[in-house]
């Protein structure tokens, strides 16, 4: 009986074990890719003298379950320091799934007046959904007198087939 229990944990163990290492994951969670490089998961947006670029960082860093982006705005000739990340942002699926800056948490990292970072962070789970959510673009409204700035990624960069 002793010899049945010692056997049936370290099996229970062993079964642990293999599920860590393997990342036993459903389809839908966030994966961290040794194939994907920062440039897969840059979107770069350059108008009116000013450039936006946008890192998603789910397929490549251990941020969680929400989305999350790295912001990074430079400009050397436009004041953007007052520009305000949580009133001009949202993000919209092409699944029809919409969400304005109420719905997110913005980590500021700099606000100097021609260099603007932080992080996004879109704490709802949306990708608790999967890939059924299509393309996933990420809106900047009225900077620098461009009416919107579009950033796309493909949900093949988000979620594991």
């Amino acid at each position: 009986m002793k010899n049945n229990i010692k056997t049936m944990l370290l099996a229970t163990i062993l079964i642990l074990a293999v599920l860590t290492v393997t990342g036993c994951s459903s389809s839908n969670k966030p994966r961290i890719s040794d194939t994907i490089s920062t440039n897969d998961v840059l979107r770069t947006n350059n108008q009116k003298a000013i450039t936006v670029k946008a890192y998603l960082l789910n397929p490549i860093s251990e941020v969680g379950p929400e989305l999350t982006f790295e912001l990074i705005i430079d400009t050397h000739s436009v004041e953007i320091s007052t520009y305000d990340i949580l009133l001009n942002v949202s993000i919209i699926t092409e699944s029809g799934i919409s969400l304005t800056g109420k719905d997110f948490l913005w980590e500021s990292t700099s606000k100097e007046s021609h260099h603007l970072s932080g992080l996004l962070i879109v704490p709802q789970e949306i990708v608790k959904l999967g890939p059924s959510l299509g393309e996933l673009s990420l809106e900047l409204y009225d900077l620098g007198s461009v009416p919107v700035r579009k950033l796309v990624w493909e949900p093949e960069l988000l979620f594991n087939k």
